[in-house]
């Protein structure tokens, strides 16, 4: 602690470091706001506690802010008043900037009118990595998740809280914490890159997957039509009625079916082998009577999904609507049961 104005017995006796512009005289107009101290009436001293503004100790080099505290004799008269400062430089010491992924953040005590914080009487942290300085004025916009503070060259993004202190002209303090917008706005777009890499490799990742998939299901498919234009054991498809329909097709005596009908069928089958796996299990589906409202719940699937694959299905085994669809189906399902559609 050093006692910078006052009595020079009693900083002694307190064992009190001197400053080395001691004056032992005080005249307390150079206070601002010595008067409010010294009128103050109240019986709860913290209640007469007054924060001067931002300004310089005379004959000094140094810029403070003092906290006045008025002296009360026995019957709470004010006899004086005593007090203690903080300095530009202690306080920027104490307030160092705090490293983070968005950039520094600054510290400052400030003074904020309306809209407006008064820069020229603030208290600075260290400044570190900004162009922050104790002039000007910085106009405040609230945000939905910050606020921004910008004097027309240089914008700051941060929160701040008014402080439950009172001050010499009426106008409150706040402690506020600030990060340079410029600094925020390359961790924002380096995010938004690190996203769109990563969704294009979970795409491509996917894709991957969806063509071992497919392959992995059209592979049976095609080892039973060709085992049935081979004549050799077939291969189960993995659906019950192209299974049936081939192995009819391939056990059925020569000229059951009209030569159309076997060729449409032949190459309705032949065609679902292109199909996804979510295509063909929309397709089962629908081979069982389910219609096309049932898909989203039994597949978990949105409406709008169910329409893209009916979209795919439709093309793929060149029909031309769900009734089509439907028939060839029944057709399928009856000449797996060796009955003529």
């Amino acid at each position: 602690m050093i006692c910078f104005r006052g009595a020079a017995e009693t900083a002694r006796s307190l064992q009190l470091q001197m400053h080395n512009r001691w004056n032992p005289e005080l005249n307390a107009a150079l206070i601002p706001g010595s008067d409010q101290v010294t009128a103050y009436q109240g019986a709860r001293l913290a209640d007469g506690c007054l924060w001067t503004k931002h300004t310089e100790l005379p004959d000094t080099w140094e810029q403070v802010m003092l906290l006045c505290l008025p002296i009360l004799d026995g019957g709470g008269t004010v006899r004086g008043f005593c007090g203690a400062e903080i300095s530009d430089l202690y306080f920027s010491l104490s307030h160092n900037t705090v490293p983070s992924a968005f950039g520094n953040m600054l510290t400052l005590a400030a003074p904020i009118d309306g809209d407006s914080l008064l820069l020229s009487g603030a208290m600075l942290g260290a400044t570190d990595g900004s162009r922050l300085t104790a002039n000007g004025i910085l106009h405040i916009s609230d945000g939905k998740y910050y606020t921004t503070y910008s004097d027309g060259k240089n914008t700051y993004l941060g929160r701040h809280q008014l402080l439950d202190a009172a001050t010499w002209d009426g106008i409150p303090l706040a402690a506020v914490t600030l990060v340079p917008d410029g600094t925020f706005r390359s961790y924002e777009t380096g995010s938004q890159i690190a996203w769109f890499l990563g969704a294009v490799l979970f795409l491509l990742a996917m894709l991957v997957v969806a063509t071992v998939l497919s392959r992995q299901f059209v592979k049976p498919i095609n080892k039973s039509l060709a085992a049935v234009r081979g004549g050799t054991e077939m291969v189960a498809s993995g659906i019950p009625e192209i299974d049936e329909l081939l192995a009819a097709i391939r056990d059925r005596p020569t000229g059951t079916l009209p030569p159309d009908v076997e060729a449409r069928l032949r190459g309705f089958a032949e065609r679902a082998s292109t199909l996804t796996g979510t295509e063909r299990t929309i397709l089962q589906y629908y081979m069982d009577g389910y219609t096309v409202k049932d898909i989203p719940e039994l597949a978990c699937i949105s409406a709008s999904t169910v329409k893209t694959h009916n979209r795919n299905l439709y093309r793929k085994l060149d029909v031309d609507s769900f009734d089509e669809l439907r028939y060839i189906s029944n057709c399928l399902q009856a000449a797996a049961a060796a009955v003529n559609c």
